[in-house]
C-alpha cells in the first residue's frame, strides 16, 4: 500500500505517462516526450542508479551498478550515456573479481569523467577503485586501493568512499576507514570505531606518499567525510560528521555535522565547526558550493533523527559562507531542520541529494517512507534562506514511486532549467532494479 498523497501523485504520473507515450503529434508541435519522462536503462538482472553529472551540451552521465542475470563477475559498475531527451547514446560495464559500488561520478575541467567506487573483497574488508574515463566511455585510468595496499603490515581495513573532488593536480576522495589508532583513553579508547579518510591522487591517479600527505584524520568515536574541497593552493575544507562530545572533546554523544580545515599537507587544523542540534543525530551525506545567485558559500544537506534510534528522519541542511573564519556567528548563514517526516528510512537510506537552482535556491532530493511500507523519492526546493520554495502542503512538494521501494540517487538541472532525477525503481511482476531517469519541468511537474 502507499499513502493517499503517494497515490495520487502516482495516479498523476501514469497518466501523464499514458499521454506522453501514446499519442501521435503533428509533427509542428514539439514531442511532450523531450519535456518530462520516466526512463529505464539496463538489461537482465538489476541494475541502479547512484549519482548522475550534467555536461554544458545538456548529456547526461548516469552511474550506477549491474548486477546481469547468470553473471559470474557478480556486480559491475554501469555507466549510461544519453542525451539531454533521454536517448541512450552508449551504455557501459566496469569492474574486477568483487563486487563494486558505485559512488560518485564528477565531469573534470579537461573534458574527462572521474569515476568512485568501492570493491568489496569481504563483509568488512572494501577497498576504493577511483578511475578516469573519457567523454565516450573509455576507461584512461584506474587504481584500487585501500589503507591495507597502502600499508601491507597493518590489518586490513573497511575504507568506505563518499565522493571525489578535482583539486589543482588530481583529485581527493572523501570517506571513512576502519584503520585507525585509537585516540580514547579508558572507557573510551573502545569506541574509537571509525575516523576521516582523505586520499589525494595526481592526475595520473597515483596516491600521493605519505610524508606528502596525511591520508586520515579524527577524533573519539565514529567519524565521516562526505566531500573534500581545495578552496585555494594551501586550504582544503573537510565535509563531515562526527559523535564526538563537543563540550568536552573527550566522549561520545549524538552525531553533528563536522566541518573543518587541513593545510597543505592534509594536518588537519585546530579550525573546527560542528553544525547540528543538541539531542539529534545530524548525518551529512551531500555538500555542494552555492553560486552566486545563491549566495557564494557551500550548502551542507543530510538527515536529522532522534538519537532513541526510532529512525523516524528529517532533512537537515546548513548554508556557510564561501571563506570560513570557523567562527559560528559569522559563518553560519542558516541551519536548520526542514520538517518534512521522512518517515522510519533504513540508515543506508537515509540520504540527500542537493543541486543549485540555476533561478536561484536549491532543489533537494530524498528518499521518504513516511506512511507507507515502501520507499519513495521526495522532491522539494528551498529558498536562499533555506526557507521552502514550493510549499510542502502544495504538490510542488512531490513524491515519485510505485507500489515497490524506489531508491534515490542524485538531483540535477539540465542547461534549460528542467530537472532530472536518477536513482533505483522496481518494475514489472518480477520487481526487477532499473536504473531510472526522471525528467520534470522546472516547477518540480510533468506538465507545462
Amino acid at each position: 500500500m502507499i499513502s493517499k498523497r503517494s497515490r495520487d501523485i502516482v495516479l498523476i504520473i501514469s497518466s501523464a505517462c499514458l499521454l506522453l507515450y501514446a499519442c501521435e503529434t503533428a509533427s509542428t508541435i514539439e514531442d511532450p516526450t523531450k519535456n518530462y519522462f520516466i526512463k529505464y536503462y539496463g538489461g537482465d538482472g538489476d541494475q541502479e542508479g547512484v549519482d548522475a553529472v550534467v555536461g554544458a551540451d545538456g548529456s547526461i552521465y548516469l552511474l550506477g551498478n549491474s548486477n546481469a542475470t547468470g553473471s559470474t563477475t557478480g556486480k559491475q559498475l554501469y555507466m549510461v550515456k544519453t542525451d539531454a531527451d533521454g536517448k541512450l547514446i552508449w551504455e557501459k560495464t566496469f569492474g574486477g573479481k568483487f563486487d563494486e559500488e558505485a559512488k560518485d561520478i564528477e565531469l573534470t575541467t579537461d573534458g574527462r569523467l572521474v569515476v568512485l567506487a568501492n570493491s568489496k573483497k569481504g563483509s568488512a574488508e572494501n577497498d576504493i577503485l577511483l578511475m578516469t574515463v573519457t567523454l565516450e566511455g573509455i576507461k584512461i585510468d584506474s587504481v584500487l586501493i585501500g589503507m591495507k595496499t597502502i600499508s601491507p603490515s597493518g590489518a586490513e581495513a573497511n575504507d568506505d568512499a563518499s565522493s571525489v573532488s578535482q583539486t589543482s593536480d588530481g583529485f581527493i576522495v572523501a570517506g571513512t576507514t576502519t584503520s585507525i589508532a585509537s585516540k580514547g583513553s579508558g572507557g573510551f579508547a573502545t569506541e574509537d570505531i571509525q575516523d576521516v579518510l582523505h586520499l589525494r591522487f595526481t592526475n595520473s591517479l597515483t596516491i600521493f606518499d605519505e610524508a606528502s600527505w596525511t591520508r586520515t584524520s579524527g577524533t573519539i568515536g565514529t567519524d565521516g567525510a562526505s566531500k573534500v574541497y581545495q578552496v585555494d593552493p594551501l586550504i582544503y575544507y573537510v565535509f563531515g560528521y562526527s559523535n564526538i562530545d563537543i563540550s568536552t572533546g573527550s566522549g561520545i554523544t549524538d552525531f553533528n555535522f563536522w566541518v573543518y580545515k587541513l593545510g597543505t599537507t592534509g594536518v588537519p587544523s585546530d579550525n573546527q565547526m560542528y553544525p547540528g542540534d543538541a539531542g539529534t543525530d545530524e548525518k551529512l551525506t551531500s555538500v555542494i558550493t552555492s553560486p552566486v545567485q545563491s549566495g557564494e558559500g557551500f550548502l551542507l544537506a543530510g538527515t536529522s533523527s532522534s538519537t532513541s534510534g526510532t529512525g523516524n528522519y528529517n532533512i537537515y541542511v546548513n548554508k556557510l559562507r564561501k571563506t570560513l573564519t570557523f567562527e559560528e556567528s559569522v559563518d553560519y548563514q542558516f541551519k536548520r531542520p526542514l520538517t518534512v517526516a521522512l518517515g522510519t528510512l533504513e540508515s543506508d537510506k537515509a540520504k540527500v541529494s542537493v543541486y543549485p537552482s540555476s533561478s536561484s535556491g536549491y532543489f533537494v532530493l530524498t528518499n521518504e517512507k513516511s506512511t507507507t511500507t515502501e520507499n519513495s523519492f521526495f522532491l522539494t526546493k528551498i529558498d536562499n534562506e533555506g526557507n521552502f520554495a514550493w510549499p510542502i502542503d502544495n504538490p510542488q512538494s512531490l513524491i515519485f514511486g510505485g507500489q515497490r521501494d524506489d531508491y534515490i540517487g542524485a538531483v540535477a538541472e539540465l542547461p534549460d532549467g528542467r530537472i532530472i532525477l536518477t536513482g533505483t525503481m522496481a518494475i514489472g511482476d518480477e520487481a526487477q532494479k532499473k536504473m531510472a531517469l526522471i525528467k520534470l519541468n522546472k516547477d518540480g511537474k510533468f506538465l507545462e
